[in-house]
């Protein structure tokens, strides 16, 4: 299939399809949520380009953003990533270990602040964000057994005590 590389926009935005939708969007979503989305409905990503349902083509600026720098699926990285994928599966690596953990944690470690000597694997930002903060003697945020959010003094993580907790943190890390 050959996919538009350059902008074409051939509707009113957004389109009558896209245009549609959002209405329909608009009564079941949070109003919060829903604000600033672009006036149109995604129908495919390629390359640098977003197509909508109406078959307007847009350079791709959004996903250059937060954690997607590479823009709209670049086939060198999508590749790579189905690539390792098919190899080693979806594991998280807390289940099993392949040959590739050793060289990333030495990377990850040459380039942490001084004092960091381990490495941790998150599956998310919210358990990265955690760990880090617990490394730093503080408590990590979470339900409480009262039901309330916010720092908790119950031990946390599924995979158990992660070793003495730091006094303060190391430079680099806000406590």
């Amino acid at each position: 299939m050959t996919h538009p590389t350059d902008p074409q926009v051939s509707t009113e935005l957004p389109g009558p399809r896209s245009r549609a939708l959002l209405e329909h969007l608009d009564r079941m979503m949070y109003p919060g949520l829903r604000h600033g989305l672009a006036p149109f409905v995604m129908a495919r990503k390629h390359d640098h380009v977003v197509e909508d349902i109406d078959g307007n083509v847009f350079w791709d600026f959004v996903s250059a953003s937060a954690s997607v720098p590479f823009g709209a699926a670049p086939r060198s990285i999508t590749d790579a990533a189905v690539d390792a994928m098919r190899r080693y599966g979806l594991e998280d690596t807390h289940g099993i270990a392949n040959e590739l953990v050793a060289p990333l944690a030495e990377a990850l470690l040459q380039v942490a602040p001084a004092g960091l000597t381990r490495v941790d694997i998150a599956l998310n930002g919210t358990e990265a964000v955690e760990t880090a903060f617990g490394s730093c003697g503080g408590r990590p945020a979470g339900r409480s057994s009262s039901g309330s959010w916010g720092p908790t003094t119950e031990k946390r993580g599924r995979r158990g005590p992660r070793g003495p907790r730091r006094r303060s943190c190391p430079a680099g890390i806000a406590r």
